[in-house]
């Protein structure tokens, strides 16, 4: 589904959709095979220099931040739940509901949550779905934990947590995916900010779980209950259609937004794209053009991204970094490099290598550079 345009005040930059393949080892990203037509330098660092000096330039790779009109849109739904439409709440009023094993059943309120701002938890995340639309954003919660706790969730009965909805979706997790949750990631959270302000109803407004290393389909938008169950079910629309229950990212190392120029011509050139690898952090990207060694593309360093987003200093795996490395586990990572192309025909080789040691598949792209 493609995105509806917002009013929200968000980080600039164009949205491409990407070519989906299958790969071996789970669905993945692939790399946009086909040569685009266009040129531009405005928001690639580097390419109006180098198409300065004579080289030709890449056109600009795709912002770091995806803007939220540009955020991809699936409703899991919207295919599953009979007579769907997209809920439309009032976020100053809709109420979400703690129940089950909880001595303390609470209804919560955006404004509430607002409010609650010592507990309040920005994060940087890469939300992946399962049929291969992914957009990285800056999002803001409050822990789930801490909700639940507030509710005084029973922890020696409970071993579910179920989501609910406001379109009818619903999802769960076991509750030592809340409570045992892996140091180097960010914990569930309830979240209700995307870029500081309030989530649209494109996103799941006015409330929704965001979590770090599950697909999509266990992110539930539009919160309106959750329950705590002494039921060990696995519980969820599409895990009735045979996705599994856990939802989690395997590390798959692959790479997307290749962007050359169609027409090529003999001498440097620049490319840029995205590489990423589920929920494991990018090593290194390495290019080998013909039969030449592979050589390491540059990482865009976490500096070269605030000078754009300075909101970045705000976000946990920032503030944080003795916790998470960088890139973050989860997170896409921005990549250049620059090859030189004598005329005729070349093929030039993209290999991803992840920090859990996983090394993706060959992208290979097939050039041709006239004199």
């Amino acid at each position: 589904m493609e995105g509806q345009k917002t009013s929200l005040d968000v980080p600039s930059g164009g949205l491409s959709r990407r070519v989906f393949v299958r790969a071996a080892g789970g669905l993945v990203v692939g790399a946009a095979l086909s040569p685009w037509l266009a040129c531009s330098a405005d928001d690639a660092p580097g390419a109006a220099a180098s198409a300065a000096d004579g080289g030709q330039a890449l056109e600009a790779c795709r912002p770091f931040l995806t803007p939220v009109d540009g955020f991809f849109q699936q409703f899991g739904a919207s295919t599953t739940v009979e007579g769907w439409q997209l809920p439309e709440l009032d976020t100053d009023t809709h109420v979400l509901r703690i129940e089950g094993l909880v001595e303390r059943p609470l209804e919560i309120t955006v404004p509430e949550l607002e409010a609650d701002a010592a507990r309040h938890v920005t994060v940087l995340n890469t939300m992946m779905c399962v049929l291969g639309f992914r957009d990285t954003a800056i999002w803001t919660g409050l822990p789930l934990r801490a909700l639940l706790d507030d509710a005084g969730l029973d922890l020696a009965a409970a071993r579910r947590v179920r989501f609910f909805g406001a379109d009818g979706f619903e999802n769960n997790l076991r509750v030592t995916d809340i409570y045992q949750n892996p140091q180097d990631i960010f914990e569930p959270l309830v979240a209700f900010h995307i870029y500081g302000q309030r989530l649209p109803r494109e996103l799941g407004a006015p409330m929704r779980l965001l979590l770090a290393d599950r697909y999509g389909f266990k992110n539930t938008k539009f919160l309106q209950r959750i329950e705590v169950t002494e039921r060990d079910e696995e519980t969820g629309q599409y895990q009735e259609r045979g996705y599994p229950d856990s939802g989690v990212i395997e590390p798959v190392p692959t790479v997307e937004n290749l962007r050359i120029r169609e027409q090529l011509r003999a001498g440097p050139i620049e490319l840029c794209g995205i590489a990423l690898s589920g929920y494991a952090g990018i090593e290194r990207v390495e290019l080998a053009l013909d039969a030449e060694p592979a050589t390491p593309a540059r990482l865009e360093p976490l500096e070269q991204h605030m000078e754009r987003y300075p909101e970045l200093a705000g976000v946990l795996q920032v503030e944080d970094m003795a916790r998470f490395d960088w890139p973050p586990r989860g997170v896409w990572s921005l990549w250049r490099s620059e090859v030189v192309l004598s005329p005729g025909e070349h093929t030039l080789d993209v290999r991803v290598h992840d920090r859990a040691g996983g090394i993706g598949e060959h992208t290979t792209l097939r050039l041709t550079a006239e004199a």
